[in-house]
């Protein structure tokens, strides 16, 4: 490889491959503070703090650039002392090239600097052409259930992230997102700014901990594909523990991996469930003639604010029919905030339920009014509608409800009581009503599925009900240390159809 030529140019300072100083003098240097101005450039991603776009036409073919800014002092020292974004993934992908591990090829990096601090940095790297996505890949092989295909892409993560730490390179952003599959089959690293190169290969400690955050990467681990997600796990884990055996065997390594994709999955709902209080893309919060205002962006302003102001309890926000709820609000404590944080939960959850469109607290900090704009609720509870449906009908409601308890209770949130119309059946399915019953648990209550046992069910349609519930990850917080989704659902079930309701989960 010949040397790397250095030179500045437009404000910043560059270090280029050989061949492309004339473009970064000619091109590059006068788009780099706004690349997606380049000739021909299409936007891949853009934030406050990163753009990146694709060129079509550099000296040796299509090329990546992006674009990191640093937002205020704190943030510029850091790059300063640690090194810039760009700095840092092209030292991590030099190093991945001398290891033989494959990765995308540096070309260019620039940094501009104002008063000895580090404001902004560039990164460009040729195009590894005829390469898929590694997690479209993935998700194509799940739907259309090809277990070959999704063995030999979670055994070939393994070997990649192996390959990863052999070379002394710590990416704490691995995940099938950041991989690529190029035409021989082998995995290509992606997005290394947040890498660090150790100069050795890293530690076991540090190894088993970016391995759960990959583990979290590979999907959800709880919902409707959690069997797709535990069986790649499991691939995943014979394949690494085969290239590792310093972590331990298969099994124990999935069990370990496992829960720090529940806690890590656990921490990232959280962090949605509070976006409901902030201004973000789904939701805007702003001061009102009489308070605070939150609402989902998707409800127009003037809809909202008509149906808060207006003298029927009932309006139409964005087509849908909703309810006005008022109720005290205290210091510290205002059930309607409640009730709309508890929405947020479900809907992060994959939990259907009624619709939280805005939110007004009124009065001043020692407490006041709340008013809450939730959707309507209609149609009828899910015990009427299984009297009433077909066997076809019956089953398909009892799929339904099945998943939805299920990612209630592998999310962490469970419900006081189940029982009436706290599930209720619309022409979208079946979706929680009763929202004032939802809470966060670690572990379902011991009330949990009596509500189920309570149902005039056959059987099979328990069974039915179950399967669903199992899919969507529901048996995992009722298993005890050892137990499997068999184990925990013959035990659940006998208790269901022979004893009466379950005493919750085992010590």
């Amino acid at each position: 490889m010949s040397a790397d030529l250095f030179f500045g140019e437009a404000g910043h300072r560059w270090r280029v491959v050989s061949g492309y100083e004339a473009y970064v003098r000619k091109v590059l240097a006068a788009g780099a503070r706004a690349p997606e101005e380049l000739p021909g450039a299409r936007v891949v991603k853009h934030n406050r703090v990163r753009t990146v776009v694709r060129v079509p036409e550099g000296p040796s073919g299509a090329l990546f650039v992006k674009r990191f800014r640093a937002h205020g002092l704190a943030k510029q020292l850091v790059h300063t002392l640690r090194g810039s974004p760009a700095a840092r993934e092209f030292r991590a992908m030099r190093a991945l090239a001398a290891s033989g591990v494959p990765c995308p090829e540096p070309v260019v990096l620039g940094e501009e600097r104002r008063a000895g601090r580090v404001v902004g940095s560039v990164l460009a790297t040729r195009e590894v052409s005829g390469c898929e996505e590694l997690a479209e890949r993935t998700q194509r092989a799940r739907r259309d259930r090809e277990a070959t295909v999704r063995r030999r892409l979670a055994e070939a993560l393994a070997r990649a992230a192996w390959s990863l730490f052999a070379a002394g390179v710590e990416h704490p952003d691995m995940h099938p997102g950041n991989f690529l599959i190029d035409p021989s089959g082998a995995l290509v690293v992606l997005d290394l700014h947040s890498a660090a190169v150790r100069g050795g290969a890293l530690g076991a400690r540090r190894r088993r901990r970016l391995l759960g955050k990959l583990a979290w990467g590979l999907g959800p681990p709880f919902g409707d594909r959690y069997r797709d997600f535990y069986e790649e796990l499991g691939w995943f884990c014979a394949e690494y523990a085969r290239l590792d055996p310093a972590l331990g065997g298969a099994d124990d390594l999935r069990a370990g991996l496992l829960a720090d994709a529940l806690a890590l999955e656990a921490v990232r709902l959280r962090s949605r469930e509070k976006r409901c209080l902030v201004e973000s893309s789904t939701f805007a919060v702003t001061r009102s003639p009489r308070g605070r205002l939150y609402r989902r962006r998707e409800a127009p302003a003037a809809e909202v604010r008509a149906a808060l102001d207006g003298a029927d309890e009932r309006a139409v926000v964005a087509g849908i029919v909703v309810e006005r709820v008022h109720a005290a609000a205290g210091l510290r404590r205002d059930p309607l905030l409640r009730a709309w944080k508890l929405a947020r939960a479900c809907e992060v959850r994959g939990v259907a339920t009624r619709c939280a469109f805005a939110l007004e607290r009124r009065g001043g900090f020692c407490g006041g009014e709340s008013v809450l704009l939730l959707a309507a609720a209609d149609g009828p509870s899910l015990p009427e509608a299984l009297r009433a449906a077909g066997p076809a009908r019956r089953r398909e409601l009892l799929r339904e409800a099945g998943a939805l308890v299920g990612r209630l209770h592998a999310g962490g949130l469970g419900h006081a009581d189940l029982r009436g119309d706290a599930l209720r059946v619309s022409s979208g399915g079946v979706y929680l009503a009763a929202l004032e019953g939802v809470r966060h648990e670690a572990a379902p209550a011991v009330d949990a599925l009596r509500w189920f046992a309570a149902l005039p069910l056959s059987g099979h349609e328990r069974l039915r009900f179950w399967r669903a519930y199992a899919r969507a990850g529901g048996w995992r917080p009722w298993a005890a240390p050892g137990e499997d989704e068999r184990a925990v659902r013959a035990r659940l079930l006998h208790d269901l159809l022979e004893e009466g309701p379950t005493a919750g989960p085992r010590p």
